[in-house]
């Protein structure tokens, strides 16, 4: 399915997914030109939250979108909870593209632009991230990243998330935990248990 020139506003979810919440059974879900303003959901994926597929965004922008609205810390052992401000990928077999998108202004407790969870592919190239924030305040041993995380555990190599990203840039990338002076040395980009590709890109101000 393709979704072309729609500008989603406004949109909130009480769980996941402000403007689009879909799980596609390992099907096909293709956004073209469209815009998400201001998006947000109490748990992940403040614009997107897809599930056990493949997505694409082609000339996307995302603006002041946010997850996790209605969290007041991390949930235990659920770090992906309250995640992705922008966009939430979950499931083993998902995939996500990013061409030529921009994302600016989103929140969430960690990864507030996008999350990547379990053990799918991301693909980034020629996006833009401008001040992204995350909102912990007090540090988690397994997720820092400001802008984007990619997570899984276990033992198996061949099952761990993978990352590319190039040509990309990232401005000022914000944390209130690294804000408080106690660590100096989060990322932007974090990855858990996977293999992170990095080329061309830029990071301005962390």
């Amino acid at each position: 399915m393709k979704i072309s020139g729609i500008s989603f506003s406004g949109g909130s979810a009480a769980e996941t997914g402000g403007a689009v919440n879909c799980d596609i059974a390992e099907g096909r879900l293709d956004f073209e030109n469209c815009e998400f303003i201001s998006c947000t959901a109490v748990r992940s994926g403040g614009a997107v939250n897809i599930l056990n597929g493949k997505v694409s965004f082609v000339g996307c922008s995302f603006e002041s979108c946010v997850a996790g609205t209605g969290a007041t810390g991390w949930e235990g052992e659920n770090y992906y909870q309250n995640a992705g401000g922008a966009v939430m990928i979950y499931g083993d077999a998902s995939e996500g593209r990013f061409h030529r998108c921009s994302f600016r202004n989103s929140r969430a407790y960690t990864s507030a632009d996008i999350h990547l969870h379990g053990t799918g592919k991301l693909y980034i190239d020629r996006c833009s991230f401008y001040m992204s924030e995350i909102l912990q305040e007090s540090q988690n041993t397994l997720v820092h990243g400001c802008s984007i995380t990619a997570d899984s555990v276990g033992d198996d190599l061949s099952a761990y998330p993978y990352i590319c990203i190039n040509n990309s840039t990232f401005y000022d990338c914000f944390s209130k935990y690294k804000a408080k002076g106690t660590n100096n040395s989060l990322p932007t980009v974090t990855f858990i248990n996977g293999n992170v590709l990095v080329c061309n890109t830029t990071i301005y101000g962390t």
